[in-house]
């Protein structure tokens, strides 16, 4: 459990989980979630090595097994997933390897595929690689306080990326669980081919392009992310 979490989600059967992005924490749903109807179950956390959660972050892997862990404690048996930026990578992992508990996704800005990579993701690579195999360079890291573990979180998930999304898209094409992308059209940190690559590769998706909105979507369209939250909720948790 995190500081900021929103739950009716104890023990309940259907839920819709929130997985933030890089950097970030649960509390960057909060418009998105006050937006919700109350009879929607919900579940927002701080993912490894991220807000208050004290574990070290992981590769793509590692946080889907996270996520198999927290729905399994929640009680939760049928999950419709809102992943955000590289949370949308952590929801298409977790859906792959566990389909049967997942109705839906809703990915925002979403990372999927190789081409996600952005010229920023590939520049930052080499000091990923530097901070994971010199280890005085990750001691200081460590020894330096709160925004140093956000650099050191960054870095461990930024080195695993490229191999961690060839492997994802594999795995993609066989899901056929409905998929929402929600995507800011002029969104200058994430690429557009990435999004395009997901919606060729998903049978069930589709996709809504925003006009005039970049890569904060969950403060500039909080409004259009809860009303496809709410509708794909809407069909599956009567089920």
């Amino acid at each position: 459990m995190t500081k900021f979490e929103k739950s009716q989600a104890n023990s309940c059967k259907s839920a819709v989980v929130f997985i933030h992005g890089q950097p970030g924490e649960a509390g960057e749903f909060r418009e998105v979630l006050d937006r919700l109807p109350p009879e929607v179950s919900v579940v927002a956390y701080d993912r490894p090595g991220w807000g208050s959660n004290p574990m070290e972050a992981s590769d793509l892997d590692g946080n889907a097994a996270y996520l198999r862990k927290l729905l399994a404690a929640h009680g939760v048996t049928m999950a419709i997933l809102v992943g955000y930026s590289y949370g949308s990578a952590i929801a298409l992992q977790s859906a792959i390897e566990c389909p049967e508990l997942i109705d839906g996704l809703v990915l925002i800005a979403p990372v999927g595929g190789p081409d996600s990579i952005s010229l920023l993701d590939k520049v930052l690579v080499s000091p990923a690689r530097f901070l994971r195999v010199f280890r005085p360079a990750k001691a200081w890291v460590r020894v330096t306080g709160a925004r140093s573990r956000i650099i050191e979180s960054f870095y461990t998930e930024q080195v695993h990326l490229k191999r961690d999304l060839t492997g994802l898209s594999k795995g993609v094409p066989s899901l056929g669980l409905p998929v929402e992308l929600i995507v800011g059209m002029d969104d200058f940190f994430n690429p557009l081919n990435g999004t395009l690559e997901l919606l060729d590769s998903l049978p069930n998706a589709h996709m809504t392009m925003l006009k005039g909105k970049g890569h904060l979507l969950l403060a500039q369209a909080p409004e259009t992310i809860a009303e496809k939250i709410f509708s794909m909720w809407s069909e599956y948790s009567d089920r």
